[in-house]
């Protein structure tokens, strides 16, 4: 083969491969008839269509037991991670709309220094609180039904809770052994929780005060008087309907984990939510 032939021929290839595609088009530059050839370069592009991770976890709605001041109204309690989440690395660490970006599903959560897992105790307090709730009335939704399962994510946490008249997101921190006390996480207005925020926050200042009353110590680490504004976070952002995030202790201080473990402690951090909650909502209507 004629040594030209060949050059041309591994030209051609070689721009087949790396996708540049030659076409030829009549120069606009000038008004004589030179023509002019555009190299347009087309490599291959990987889209991948979202699609929402396949948890295991089932939300439930439960009936008010009596008539109370509550009556009438809805409320979401969100009990953070759940027991599966460690045997799912590939469900959980699914990147999912945060509101304003991208972010992992959902994580496993944290635990006390002897092993009491985050997950375990935000779903026995979620109950506690979901009791008091009940029997002052209110509707009230869980996002999770068990400690087993795997999810749900945390876009969709936001979704269940969007049905509500307003949402509570419960969890137990693992900072640095030396922090202690609760802190409400507060939405900042990104993505579509702008419109609930204002509300949010008037939400966070009624429920510190209550925890207050209650002998309950604000955070000495997080935030300030232990309100915390995020913009992280997918339960926040993605929500449209008043609603905080409670870190109710951290979970690595002795003194915080002794009172996450107590029925006593969590029962009346429970009646101090439930307060607010009913503070807040009977303000608005």
């Amino acid at each position: 083969m004629p040594r030209f032939v060949a050059r041309v021929l591994y030209a051609v290839t070689a721009v087949i491969l790396t996708g540049v595609i030659w076409r030829w088009e009549p120069s606009t530059s000038s008004p004589t008839t030179t023509s002019t050839f555009v190299v347009t370069t087309t490599l291959p592009t990987t889209t991948t269509a979202l699609s929402a991770p396949v948890t295991t976890a089932i939300s439930t709605t439960l009936p008010p037991l009596r008539d109370g001041d509550l009556t009438g109204f809805s409320v979401t309690i969100d009990p953070g991670h759940n027991g599966g989440n460690a045997t799912r690395p590939d469900v959980i660490n699914q990147l999912v709309p945060d509101g304003v970006g991208m972010k992992a599903c959902d994580t496993t959560g944290t635990a006390t220094t002897d092993g009491y897992p985050e997950s375990a105790f935000t779903f026995t307090f979620a109950s506690e609180l979901t009791l008091i709730l009940r029997q002052r009335g209110a509707i009230v939704t869980l996002t999770r039904s068990d400690d087993h399962s795997i999810g749900p994510c945390v876009n969709a946490r936001a979704d269940i809770g969007n049905s509500s008249d307003v949402a509570v997101s419960l969890h137990g921190d693992g900072a640095p052994m030396s922090g202690s006390g609760f802190a409400i996480l507060t939405p900042v207005g990104r993505g579509p929780s702008a419109q609930m925020t204002k509300e949010a926050n008037r939400l966070a200042g009624i429920t510190r005060h209550q925890l207050v009353q209650r002998g309950m110590t604000p955070s000495n680490y997080l935030g300030r008087d232990g309100i915390q504004p995020r913009s992280d976070l997918a339960g926040l952002n993605l929500s449209t309907v008043p609603k905080v995030m409670i870190e109710c202790g951290n979970m690595k201080n002795p003194d915080d984990a002794l009172h996450l473990t107590s029925s006593e402690w969590r029962q009346n951090m429970a009646a101090g939510i439930a307060e607010a909650i009913s503070v807040f909502l009977r303000s608005r209507s």
